[in-house]
């Protein structure tokens, strides 16, 4: 069923990072599989993997971050939530995304599901592909003494020369040749020879 802005609310499902570990399973059909997440949708991913263990005792081949900046946004990580989230009030007309009222607030809403993330860490190999360029003028840079530490401890960290949403349009090529590279270092040993299928997080 498709939900549209205006209708009606979609039924409660359960813990979100469950409805994605079985959402995966769908879609891998018995296949090897790898989950994929963009910024606060890699959290979902690594939790995903968790449930995907600890639950099924199935393992993802991987979990790739695509810039995601922490897995629970808890507000001790050093990371300056309340900044960023002022910066959308006063930079409006400069952002690359377009702000309204119901997103702003379906963003705290989104926090605070975050937060509240259950998460069982995984053994899947974990990457994380960060990005080298502020969104936009006027924001900082990341701190590129900072870009090789991992938010997963012991993840495998590729910095690109992208910003946080060209990561996934105009550069996306470049990220995807990443990701691949890496995929195809890990040699798996259960299919010799094929890279798994990438299954979407957020």
């Amino acid at each position: 069923m498709v939900y549209t802005r205006g209708g009606p609310r979609p039924p409660p499902r359960g813990p979100p990072a469950r409805v994605i570990a079985e959402s995966a399973l769908q879609a891998a059909d018995g296949k090897p599989f790898v989950l994929v997440g963009h910024s606060s949708g890699g959290s979902l991913a690594y939790a995903a993997a968790g449930v995907l263990e600890s639950t099924w005792g199935i393992r993802p081949t991987a979990v790739v971050l695509l810039d995601t900046l922490s897995i629970q946004h808890n507000s001790d990580e050093g990371v300056d939530y309340n900044g960023m989230m002022k910066f959308n009030f006063t930079a409006v007309d400069d952002s690359p995304v377009r702000l309204t009222n119901s997103r702003l607030s379906a963003m705290g809403r989104w926090m605070v599901l975050l937060n509240a993330l259950d998460v069982h860490p995984t053994t899947a190999p974990v990457l994380e592909i960060k990005c080298t360029r502020a969104l936009i003028e006027g924001v900082p840079a990341p701190d590129p003494e900072r870009l090789h530490i991992p938010v997963v401890p012991g993840a495998d960290v590729l910095p690109l020369d992208s910003d946080h949403l060209s990561l996934i349009r105009e550069d996306s090529g470049p990220a995807a040749d990443l990701l691949h590279g890496w995929l195809a270092a890990l040699e798996t040993a259960d299919v010799p020879g094929t890279e798994p299928e990438a299954v979407p997080a957020g």
